[in-house]
C-alpha cells in the first residue's frame, strides 16, 4: 500500500546535473557512473575543507584486479573478472582510461516494492509437520532480508518456545557508529546483547517496511496467527538506503549507496550463513527501473556468480503495471509515440536503437499551447530549449549519446527533460520516427501514458516493467496474486480493497510484467501479496502516530512496555518474502538446491491461476507457488504418477508404537475409500480398502514394511478425504 523510493531520485535532487555536460566517449561507464564523474569537481569544491574524501562503490570489469589497488581502488570483493571496489569519485575518469579496465558500473539503489497466506499456498502441512515424516519449519536454514525499517525488538523475531532472539547478525549500512568497522558503510552487530541494545535500524523512526517483510518470510508469530513461512529459520539482516533516509546519511557518504553496495549486502548474508554451515535464501523487496539491458551487466553477472547451491536470492517483481512505462517501435514501422506525464520537474528517459531515428518532442503548457523540438540520433550531446508564446522557456532537454562498451554495437541515448519552475502542466509528447531503426523507450522514475485519441501517441504498454535485480536470470522473481480483498483494522473499521474483476487469486493489477533482461520470462513465480498481515515497527508507530498506514494495523499489543502492531500491507514486496520463506522449507529438506533447480521445481508444481494462458509466461511466470507440492518434488516424490500433490483436509494420520497406521476422519465414511502405500521409488507396497460403515477412523497394520519413510495416497470417498501425505515407520 505504501511505496518507498531509494536513492534513485535522491542525487538528482541534491547534485543537479551541470548543463550540457559533454560525456561522449565514456562508453566504459554506466550512466550513473558518468553522472558522478561529471559532478565530481563541483561536489569536491563544495566539500573542500570538510576533511572527508568523496568515494563511491562500483562494479569494475578488469583483467588485472591487483593493479586496480595501485590506481587508488579499495577492492571489496572479486568474482572472476568482476570486482566491487571503493573508488574516489575524482579518479573515475582516470580509472576508465586504464587499458585493463573494460567497464565501470553502478546504479542508484532501488525502490521498495500471514494467517491465510500459508493456507492458500498449502504450506500448513509442511511447516506444521502434519502427515509428514518430520516438520519443515526452516530449522537449520538462514533467511536473510535486505530492507529498511527494522524493529529488532519485535517479539515476532524471537523463538516462540525459548524467547531467544533469532537475529544472528545485523549490518546497518546507515549507522553513524562505524568505530572498529571494516565494512564500507555503517557497521554490523553480532551478539544478542548488541542487537537488543541497538533496538532498530538507523532509519527505524521513519521506516517499517523491513519489519513487515521479515515477518512474512520468517516471523515466529509470537502470540498470534500471523506466523511467517519459515518460523524456525535463523535470521541475518541488512538495512540499506532509501530516499527518505537522507536525513540519517552524511552527504559525504551518499555516493557509496549504489547497487554495488546492495551486492555486498547479499554477500554479507551468504557469508554469515556459510559461517554457520547453513544453506541460505536472501529476500529483497526492492527494485529500480532498468534503463536498458546492458546498463547493469556487471551487477547481473556478479549475482550469478554469487548464487549457487544453497545460495538463493529472491526479489520482488515490482508494482509498476499501474501505468504504461515502455514504448517499442519495430524496424519497418514509421513511428511510435506516447505521452510522458510527470509530477516532478525532471523526467529522465532512455532510448535504445538499432539505427538512425528522429525524436519529436511536443511540450504542452497550462494554456494548451505547445512548442515542438526535433532531435536526431546523429546530433552530438547538447542542451536544447522548448519555449511557449515564442519567448518564455518552457523546458530544457539535455541529451547524451554513446556506444556501449559492454554490448557491442548498442547505441544508447539518454534524455533529461527538465521543466521550468512554476510550470503547472508537465506533459510531453514523444514520437520516434524512422522506419529503419528498431527502437525502444523506457522511463526512469516517470510513466508513459497511452493517448489513443491522438494519432501517434498510442504505443505505450504495461509490459517490460520488472524491476532490477528481479529482471536478472539468477534471481527468483516474485509477482503478486490477490486473495484477501479487505480486512478489519484495530479500530473495528472494515477496509475494502477489492480489485474489479480480480479477486479470485489472479495477478494483482499492479504486479510487474516481463520480459526481463535478454527477453527471458519474468516473473518466475507468484504468491499472495494483497493485504498480507505481518509485524509492524513499534518505533515507527511511536514516532508517526498520525501516519496513514497505521490505519491498516489490524491489532495492537504491548510487550515489555512497548506498543507493537500487526499490519496489513500490499505489494510484490509482501509476495517475495513469502516465496523466500517457502524456499527455506525446501532448503531444509535439500540444502544444496540451486536457483535453476528451484525454478524447475516451480515450473513442475505451481498452480495455474489463469488456465487460458500457456505457462510459463510474462504475467505469472510458472504460476502461483504450491509449497507442499514443491516439497514432494524436492523429496523426489513427484515422479509417482498416482500420488496426489495435496494433503487431504479431513484426515489425520499417525504411526503408533506397534507399527500400525492410525487414520482419523473428520466425518463418517459414506463411500468406499482406497488407501495405497508407496515406497519413495514409486512402488505400491500395500493396498487397503475401507467400506462405508459410518467409520470415523481405522487402523492399518504396517508389520510387513521395514522402518523408513512411505507415501500414502487416499482416493475415492468424499473430496475431504482424498490426497497424499508421508509417514515414517
Amino acid at each position: 500500500m505504501k511505496k518507498y523510493y531509494t536513492i534513485l531520485p535522491l542525487l538528482l535532487a541534491l547534485l543537479t546535473l551541470s548543463a550540457a555536460a559533454t560525456v561522449n566517449g565514456r562508453g566504459k561507464m554506466s550512466a550513473y557512473v558518468r553522472e558522478m564523474a561529471s559532478q565530481s569537481n563541483a561536489v569536491t569544491k563544495r566539500m573542500k575543507g570538510s576533511g572527508k574524501a568523496l568515494t563511491t562503490v562500483v562494479f569494475i570489469k578488469t583483467s588485472d584486479s591487483r593493479r586496480l589497488a595501485g590506481a587508488g581502488c579499495r577492492i571489496l570483493d572479486s568474482r572472476g573478472d568482476i570486482c566491487i571496489a571503493e573508488v574516489p569519485v575524482g579518479r573515475l575518469q582516470d580509472i576508465e582510461s586504464l587499458p585493463f579496465v573494460g567497464r565501470i558500473e553502478a546504479s542508484r539503489p532501488a525502490s521498495l516494492t500471514m494467517d491465510t497466506t500459508a493456507t492458500i499456498i498449502d504450506a500448513l502441512p509442511v511447516y506444521e509437520g502434519r502427515n509428514l515424516p518430520s516438520a519443515f519449519t526452516g530449522r537449520g536454514v538462514t533467511v536473510g532480508v535486505m530492507d529498511v525499517g527494522f524493529d529488532l525488538t519485535h517479539p515476532n523475531f524471537l523463538d516462540r518456545s525459548t524467547g531467544e532472539c533469532r537475529i544472528g547478525a545485523f549490518w546497518d549500512q546507515l549507522s553513524s557508529d562505524t568505530t572498529g568497522s571494516t565494512l564500507t558503510v555503517g557497521r554490523d552487530y553480532l551478539t544478542a546483547g548488541e542487537i537488543r541494545e541497538k533496538g532498530r535500524s538507523a532509519d527505524g523512526l521513519i521506516q517499517t517496511h523491513g519489519t513487515h517483510t521479515l515477518g512474512c518470510a520468517a516471523g515466529s508469530g509470537y502470540d498470534s496467527p500471523y506466523r511467517g513461512m519459515a518460523p524456525s529459520a535463523g535470521l541475518c539482516l541488512v538495512s540499506n538506503a532509501v530516499t527518505s533516509s537522507i536525513g540519517v546519511i552524511d552527504s559525504s557518504q551518499l555516493y557509496k549507496f549504489t547497487t554495488a553496495t546492495d551486492a555486498l549486502g547479499f554477500k554479507y548474508i551468504f557469508d554469515y550463513a556459510a559461517s554457520r554451515n547453513q544453506p541460505c535464501v536472501a529476500s529483497f523487496s526492492e527494485g529500480y527501473t532498468l534503463a536498458f539491458n546492458s546498463e547493469d551487466s556487471l551487477y547481473a553477472a556478479y549475482l550469478e556468480r554469487l548464487t549457487g547451491p544453497g545460495r538463493i536470492i529472491v526479489a520482488s517483481a515490482g508494482n509498476e503495471s499501474v501505468h504504461p512505462g515502455y514504448v517499442a517501435k519495430p524496424a519497418g514501422v514509421n513511428a511510435a509515440g506516447a505521452l510522458l506525464n510527470t509530477s516532478t520537474d525532471n523526467a529522465p528517459f532512455y532510448v535504445n536503437a538499432g539505427g538512425p531515428f528522429l525524436l519529436r518532442f511536443i511540450a504542452y503548457n497550462s494554456d494548451g499551447q505547445s512548442d515542438t523540438l526535433k532531435i536526431s540520433s546523429e546530433d552530438n550531446d547538447s542542451l536544447y530549449t522548448l519555449v511557449s508564446n515564442g519567448k518564455d522557456t518552457l523546458a530544457t532537454v539535455e541529451t547524451e549519446h554513446y556506444t556501449s562498451a559492454f554490448a557491442a554495437g548498442e547505441n544508447v541515448y539518454g534524455f533529461s527533460f527538465t521543466w521550468r519552475s512554476g510550470v503547472v502542466k508537465r506533459q510531453l509528447a514523444v514520437v520516434a520516427e524512422g522506419a529503419e531503426a528498431a527502437l525502444e523507450m523506457r522511463t526512469a522514475g516517470s510513466a508513459w501514458f497511452d493517448n489513443s485519441a491522438e494519432d501517434g501517441l498510442s504505443d505505450a504498454v504495461t509490459t517490460h516493467n520488472v524491476l532490477s535485480p528481479g529482471c536478472f536470470g539468477s534471481v527468483i522473481t516474485v509477482g503478486s496474486t490477490i486473495h484477501r480483498t479487505g480486512f478489519t483494522n484495530y479500530k473495528g473499521e472494515h477496509l475494502d480493497y477489492r480489485q474489479p474483476g480480480r479477486n479470485d487469486g489472479v495477478r494483482s493489477y499492479y504486479s510487474s510484467v516481463g520480459p526481463g533482461t535478454g527477453g527471458i520470462i519474468k516473473p518466475d513465480i507468484m504468491a499472495p501479496g494483497d493485504n498480507i498481515i505481518s509485524s509492524y515497527s513499534s518505533w515507527y508507530i511511536e514516532h508517526n502516530p498520525g501516519a496513514s498506514d497505521i490505519r491498516s494495523d489490524v491489532s495492537h499489543f504491548t510487550y515489555n512496555g512497548r506498543l507493537y502492531a500487526w499490519n496489513a500491507n500490499t505489494g510484490t514486496s509482501m509476495a517475495a518474502p513469502v516465496v523466500a520463506g517457502a524456499i527455506a522449507l525446501w532448503l531444509e529438506a535439500r540444502p544444496t538446491l540451486t536457483p535453476d533447480e528451484i525454478k524447475d521445481i516451480l515450473a513442475r508444481t505451481a498452480r495455474h491461476p489463469d488456465e487460458s494462458l500457456t505457462y510459463p509466461n510474462n504475467y505469472y511466470g510458472s504460476g502461483e507457488i504450491d509449497v507442499y507440492r514443491g516439497l514432494l518434488a524436492v523429496l523426489g516424490l513427484d515422479g509417482i504418477k498416482s500420488l496426489t500433490a495435496h494433503t487431504p483436509s479431513g484426515v489425520s494420520a499417525a504411526v503408533d508404537a506397534g507399527g500400525s497406521l492410525r487414520l482419523s476422519f473428520a466425518h463418517d465414511i459414506t463411500r468406499p475409500v482406497a488407501v495405497r502405500i508407496y515406497s519413495l521409488k514409486g512402488t505400491i507396497v500395500l493396498k487397503y480398502n475401507i467400506n462405508p460403515s459410518g467409520l470415523t477412523g481405522t487402523t492399518i497394520p504396517l508389520t510387513s514394511l521395514p522402518a523408513g519413510v512411505w507415501a500414502v495416497e487416499i482416493s475415492g470417498g468424499e473430496a475431504w478425504c482424498r490426497g497424499s501425505f508421508l509417514i515414517r515407520k
